[in-house]
């Protein structure tokens, strides 16, 4: 029954594209492709979590028609995301059952460049499956295609082509559906909480990172929402020196964190303006180090990775001079508005990382940051190695005093 849909839809379309140019809804060919295909898939693949449809294309009718199976914890539709889908050749002698991206996706995301990244992406994922039965590489869909014809060409990552005029029994048809399925399925759970665009920029190693310039800009603008400093106060950052190790001395009020009941949605929205203040002032002072060593092509050594994802386990990438030699830097930044330099959390990634790169990290610490002259300094290497290190909270405490 199914088989024999595919085909009495085929010989309707191919005859209603050469008389007429419009989807006319009270034909045949369109209750098959938008009803009856669509219900006996429903009845074979229950689970709601698929969405089921065909297409016919949308005013004029489509050189390529279509109908899919689309997992909605991806996508719901065929302009963006992965998808299985059978498509029919404009000679209409061949359907083929492809495992598919939505092309608007990457015409939207890269421009000029859409059919190189749509075919990186499909030539990534097919290398990581092993399907017995179908192909990898790009489908012919037949010649003079429209733009988003070639872009399902491109778009495929697995297939199975059939002869419409020779097709499989229902069984085998659905023998193929379901192992593609097992494959789809096991390639949305590998994205966990990614939307599909982080999953192409991580396939094709796009990078997102932004001049210093236009990082500064944004925080800039973030922060004008939520906290404004008056217009004629001018910031006068002071970078504070490491004297001898601390006195043992008041050790209870210095090293503590005092836990009260408080309004922990304002406490939370503080503290995120404080750390992206932070965040503005150390790319500031930090672009100003650099000049000063004479640094050339700042823009593409300083980036602020804080925008991009907590991942990295720091906040800042830069350079500095080691032993005569330009060394990348990873910097995290440590804010607070308490006017002396009070104790703070890291995590154990953190600390993992530091101890990892060693004299490549460094902790840029800032405090008073709400004064007009916020005070800082660089802690250079493992965090344990300047920072006394409370072994069950990770409260970073420094071990020198301040000059």
């Amino acid at each position: 029954m199914f088989g024999s849909k595919i085909d009495k839809f085929n010989t309707l379309f191919k005859e209603e594209i050469i008389n007429n140019r419009k989807v006319d809804k009270n034909m045949e060919y369109y209750k098959i492709m938008t009803e009856d295909i669509p219900s006996i898939l429903r009845e074979k693949i229950p689970n709601e979590i698929y969405k089921i449809y065909g297409s016919v294309g949308q005013g004029n009718l489509s050189q390529v028609p279509w109908f899919g199976v689309f997992n909605r914890q991806v996508t719901d539709s065929a302009t963006y995301g992965v998808y299985i889908v059978y498509l029919f050749s404009i000679e209409r002698d061949k359907i083929y059952l492809t495992l598919n991206q939505g092309f608007t996706n990457f015409k939207d995301l890269f421009k000029r460049n859409k059919y190189t990244y749509i075919r990186k992406t499909a030539d990534y994922l097919s290398s990581e499956m092993k399907l017995q039965g179908f192909d990898k590489g790009i489908i012919n869909l037949g010649n003079d295609l429209s733009n988003l014809a070639k872009g399902y060409e491109y778009g495929t990552i697995v297939f199975k082509e059939y002869d419409i005029n020779m097709m499989p029994d229902d069984n085998i048809l659905f023998n193929d559906l379901n192992d593609l399925l097992i494959e789809y399925d096991e390639l949305v759970s590998s994205f966990g909480m990614k939307g599909y665009d982080s999953i192409i920029k991580i396939i094709n190693g796009v990078d997102e990172s932004i001049t210093v310039d236009r990082a500064i800009k944004e925080i800039k603008e973030e922060l004008d929402g939520s906290y404004v400093m008056p217009v004629d106060v001018v910031l006068k950052p002071k970078k504070v020196s490491k004297g001898n190790l601390k006195v043992q001395k008041y050790l209870r009020i210095k090293n503590s964190v005092l836990r009260q009941k408080l309004d922990y949605v304002r406490i939370a929205k503080d503290n995120a303006r404080i750390g992206l203040q932070g965040e503005k002032l150390a790319l500031q002072i930090e672009k100003e180090r650099l000049e000063g060593l004479g640094i050339a092509n700042i823009d593409k050594k300083l980036f602020w990775r804080a925008n991009e994802s907590d991942s990295y386990g720091y906040d800042i990438e830069s350079v500095d001079i080691i032993n005569g030699k330009e060394t990348k830097l990873f910097i995290e930044v440590k804010t607070t508005s308490d006017r002396i330099d009070s104790p703070f959390y890291i995590s154990k990634k953190e600390k993992e990382f530091s101890e990892e790169e060693g004299e490549k990290y460094r902790i840029f610490r800032i405090y008073d940051v709400d004064s007009t002259v916020p005070k800082y300094y660089f802690a250079n290497g493992k965090i344990e190695d300047n920072f006394i290190l409370d072994p069950i909270t990770f409260l970073a405490t420094y071990k020198y005093e301040l000059e």
